[in-house]
């Protein structure tokens, strides 16, 4: 009479058989993931988040997370890594420079934006240098391509320099754009702690290029050239002797508040930023004057697709919404506890 295997060592098997599965499919998926995204149809299409924050960037970011595209905002971001646990170790590796850089470029910004906040009377850095690494990322990021929807600071303070750089990369820009009342969006920057990652040109400048985005007190890096340009005519001195620095070319919002002699204080900046960007803006909303009641993410994630037909594409390659991770951390979050 034949040997019985006893039911544990099967069901043993089993498992075994079943965990296999699951790694070598994740593989696969990985595999086939990376593959499709280092072809060239990866640069089909960038989502630019034009939007300032507290304009609702948060919930434009959400959509296009359920949308199942690839997005930073902040401190947080969406990868599509299949929802499995296995694959994370994969997917971390695959994106791992890619955030690393996003979040480079955060802190350069954000360093640089609360020591002009503080209205302290230390230097805050060389404005120069600041400019090369601030433009050495951002270029980097827009080559990788592995993020395809650019959300909030710092992305909203370098609208001209990304909308040029995406337009040479990739076959389609689409500019996503949220706005809010200038006097509403004032009032709120300036009774947060996230105002201070705000920075204005002290130039006054008024004129933004509508096909370029360049100019204007919100074009940080133009803001840059403008004031070094000044310097050397005003001294005559050569790009080698040439120092300036961030404190010498940017202001808080805070003090554009009593600039209104100039006639051109706060409210009017971002009036005037968001009456451009919405000219040439793929999609335009403002979240907070719509008769409705309160746009959710699942409603604005569809308003998106119908009017933008090439997210309608993305979503094809995609089966499922993206996972929320803290990149900080590198945790999988909820979407109810992005910070």
């Amino acid at each position: 009479m034949p040997r019985r295997r006893p039911k544990h060592t099967i069901l043993i098997f089993i498992g075994f058989a079943i965990i296999c599965w699951l790694f070598i499919s994740n593989i696969l998926y990985y595999v086939s993931y990376a593959s499709s995204s280092d072809d060239n149809d990866n640069k089909s299409m960038i989502l630019l988040g034009a939007g300032k924050g507290t304009t609702g960037t948060h919930v434009m970011f959400q959509a296009t997370c359920l949308l199942g595209i690839p997005s930073h905002h902040w401190e947080v971001g969406c990868i599509n890594d299949n929802n499995s646990w296995i694959s994370s170790y994969f997917f971390k590796s695959y994106y791992s420079d890619s955030v690393r850089k996003h979040l480079q470029l955060k802190n350069l910004v954000y360093d640089a934006a609360t020591c002009v906040h503080s209205q302290s009377t230390k230097k805050c850095g060389g404005a120069i240098e600041w400019k090369e690494k601030v433009m050495g990322l951002l270029q980097d990021i827009i080559l990788d391509g592995r993020f395809i929807a650019l959300h909030d600071t710092p992305y909203s303070m370098l609208m001209p320099q990304l909308y040029d750089a995406s337009k040479r990369y990739y076959h389609n820009v689409i500019i996503i754009n949220t706005e809010r009342d200038p006097k509403q969006y004032v009032t709120r920057r300036i009774s947060k702690p996230y105002g201070a990652v705000d920075m204005f040109c002290k130039d006054i400048s008024r004129q933004i290029n509508s096909s370029t985005l360049v100019g204007g007190r919100f074009d940080v890096v133009s803001c840059i050239d403008r004031a070094i340009a000044s310097q050397r005519q005003r001294q005559q001195v050569d790009d080698a002797t040439t120092k300036i620095d961030l404190v010498d070319v940017f202001t808080s919002i805070r003090n554009l508040i009593d600039e209104t002699e100039h006639g051109w204080n706060d409210v009017v900046t971002v009036k005037h930023y968001q009456d451009v960007v919405r000219s040439i803006s793929n999609f335009s909303i403002d979240l907070f004057q719509r008769s409705e009641s309160y746009t959710t993410k699942e409603e604005l994630a569809l308003m998106l697709k119908g009017s933008i037909p090439l997210i309608q594409q993305q979503q094809k390659s995609s089966t499922s919404a993206a996972t929320i991770v803290d990149w900080l951390n590198w945790k999988r979050i909820d979407y109810d506890e992005i910070p």
